[in-house]
């Protein structure tokens, strides 16, 4: 009992990082995904599993929706635990894990062009398919299925009412471009 509450003195003190000149505090799951990336990047992907693991049963920084219950994990908490999850079970070689992490990564709305705009949505799924970590899932039926099912890619005309992709949504995002002051 003395050392989960160290451990738990330790992980608040610790889950934080120095963005710019400012200290950001992280949620618990935050600081476990970070710390399951870490061991990821030094190739102990078991151990990097069990933290992304770990990461979806801990406090987020999301909808605090009782006082008495920690704060529920938001949706790039969620996306990120999922998303790095299957690659990690892509590099134990575990494909219908990897599958079943990019379903759930899928269903608390990575790549939704509903949610995040077609442009985005696009960029995103891009970004998916070309991660080689994530190779072996992404290359089957089942993963084109998945992307079908949760109709990830925009059809066309969502593309031209996308602010982000228009002709009009370039010219604003110029002119802001211009009117930002440099640092």
């Amino acid at each position: 009992r003395t050392r989960e509450r160290a451990n738990a003195r330790t992980t608040r003190a610790r889950a934080g990082k120095l963005v710019g000149e400012s200290w950001v505090e992280l949620s618990d799951a935050s600081y476990a995904i970070e710390n399951g990336r870490e061991l990821y990047a030094a190739g102990d992907v078991a151990s990097a599993l069990k933290e992304f693991e770990r990461a979806l049963t801990l406090p987020g920084s999301g909808t605090k929706r009782d006082r008495a219950k920690p704060a529920e994990l938001s949706n790039g908490e969620r996306q990120a635990a999922l998303y790095n999850i299957a690659s990690a079970r892509c590099a134990l070689d575990d494909r219908s894990g990897a599958l079943e992490a990019l379903d759930g990564c899928f269903r608390a709305g990575y790549a939704n062009p509903r949610a995040y705009g077609a442009a985005r949505g696009m960029r995103d799924l891009d970004a998916m398919w070309a991660d080689e970590d994530l190779t072996l899932a992404t290359r089957t039926d089942e993963f084109r299925a998945m992307v079908k099912k949760y109709k990830v890619t925009p059809n066309a005309m969502a593309l031209q009412f996308d602010f982000n992709n228009s002709i009009i949504g370039g010219v604003v995002g110029a002119v802001s471009d211009k009117m930002t002051p440099k640092k």
